[in-house]
């Protein structure tokens, strides 16, 4: 077989050991990334979690003035989950992910009032945590200004 031959009979293709080398090669490569990745995605849905509850509060806030009524925020202890109220009447109930807890700080969790003026009735604190992440939610008594510490 001259060697002109030979390059051509194995320029045709990869061989079934070579792709097992490199399909192996990559599993494993996957296997190492996948739990990582898992626990990044945990870390965003948390966050976004939270996002999701500071636009939540903007907005009831501003829904308060606007229609001039008070506006109850209650959180779950139960479930991750929280309800807004205006008197008995659910305006917006929302989800949270599998292990979010609160925890009441200086604010018990059904304290939280919105007043027509956009004020809160109580200042406090609440405790927003999902395994080893936690977060402090702080609202001033001036203005019913919040923020997440």
């Amino acid at each position: 077989m001259s060697a002109h031959e030979a390059a051509e009979r194995y320029s045709k293709g990869y061989s079934y050991i070579e792709l097992m080398i490199t399909l192996l090669v990559l599993s494993i490569v996957l296997l190492i990334s996948i739990p990582s990745f898992q626990a990044s995605a945990e870390k965003m849905e948390y966050r976004h979690f939270l996002k999701d509850l500071e636009q939540d509060l903007y907005y009831y806030q501003m829904y308060a003035i606007s229609h001039g009524r008070s506006v109850r925020v209650i959180f779950s202890t139960s479930k991750p989950s929280y309800v807004v109220l205006e008197g008995v009447k659910v305006i917006h109930e929302r989800e949270g992910p599998q292990g979010v807890e609160f925890v009441p700080g200086t604010l018990a969790l059904n304290e939280l009032r919105f007043l027509p003026s956009g004020g809160v009735q109580k200042s406090g604190t609440i405790r927003i945590s999902r395994g080893e992440e936690r977060c402090w939610l702080v609202f001033h008594f001036l203005r019913g200004r919040f923020y997440f510490d």
